[in-house]
């Protein structure tokens, strides 16, 4: 409804929840200039009632595939007449240990038997430097017999996120393994390719990953920008999230809600009823979970998108 008001009858119309648009009529521009603001009117205003919705999906809503990669189907969950949608709120329970099958095999060269021997860290969540650092070691030293190495480590007092690590005779960390490929921001393993007898490692940042990209190519690909998800470096991401929040001690809860909307103006023909989801670390793979997890599902997960038809 429009009303033809004075600017000062403003609010007498204006209700809780209500989007108001102020219409100015055109006036001449000697007008403008007059001090005197009643010279102005009559002005109206037009009401407009927020068309909002949102739509809540989250990981026990799959029908097919698995907590990280998974598929819900419904009669209509995205209907065609929306215009633009955003990331209203994700919460996700971390269950990735920070030391894990992508990141904890380490190869180094000794120089007491002139090759490499390859070691791997147990699986697990890692909370300080001093307890990642004490595993390392003692992995290092599992092929003590077969390497001529013997290794320890002190955390540098003055930097409580690196630590010095000493051997026996020299040695260097090779730039193939996974740790070095992939846990340069769990541990930071030297990769100088330098035989020495003392290296400083880190930082230490205790990272499995440091974000998680939410993918989602149904939707994704109806925008009309649709290079809009290059900016993460994949298509199709829909959000990313970072795990600086998160503690690496397996009982952290991260939950984002996003008071500003990103808007994501979008395009499409036809109801949206079957869509995809699937959770990718930093290096581009499907989030780690352990088997157990998987088995009990104990890892969840969820996404609000909120949808207008504006």
């Amino acid at each position: 409804m429009t009303y033809n008001i004075t600017m000062f009858q403003f609010d007498k119309f204006k209700k809780p929840g209500d989007n108001v648009h102020v219409i100015l009529s055109r006036e001449p521009t000697k007008l403008l200039r007059d001090i005197y603001f009643n010279k102005l009117e009559p002005q109206s205003l037009k009401r407009y009632f927020n068309n909002l919705s949102s739509v809540y999906i989250d990981s026990f809503n799959n029908i097919t595939g698995n907590l990280v990669n998974l598929r819900i189907q419904n009669s209509t969950l995205f209907a065609r007449y929306v215009n633009k949608l955003a990331a209203k709120k994700f919460f996700i329970t971390w269950a990735s240990p920070n030391v894990n099958p992508r990141n904890n095999v380490v190869t180094f060269y000794s120089s007491s038997s002139a090759t490499t021997h390859t070691v791997t860290v147990p699986e697990g969540f890692y909370n300080t430097p001093t307890v990642i650092m004490n595993a390392l070691v003692t992995a290092l030293n599992t092929v003590t017999g077969a390497s001529g190495l013997t290794f320890n480590h002190l955390i540098n007092p003055l930097q409580p996120a690196s630590s010095v690590l000493t051997a026996s005779a020299g040695y260097y960390f090779t730039t193939t393994s996974l740790m070095a490929q992939k846990g340069q921001h769990l541990v930071g393993l030297p990769l100088d390719q330098v035989t020495t007898t003392s290296k400083i490692v880190g930082d230490i940042h205790l990272y499995y990953t440091q974000w998680i990209d939410i993918i989602c190519n149904e939707l994704t690909k109806h925008t009309k920008n649709p290079n809009s998800s290059n900016k993460y470096g994949n298509n199709g991401t829909l959000i990313r999230v970072y795990t600086n929040k998160i503690l690496q001690n397996g009982t952290s809860e991260l939950v984002e809600k996003y008071n500003h909307l990103n808007w994501i103006n979008w395009n499409f023909s036809e109801n949206i009823s079957n869509i995809g989801f699937e959770l990718r670390d930093q290096f581009n793979d499907q989030l780690y979970l352990p088997q157990h997890v998987i088995d009990n599902k104990s890892f969840t997960w969820g996404i609000e998108i909120a949808t207008s038809t504006f």
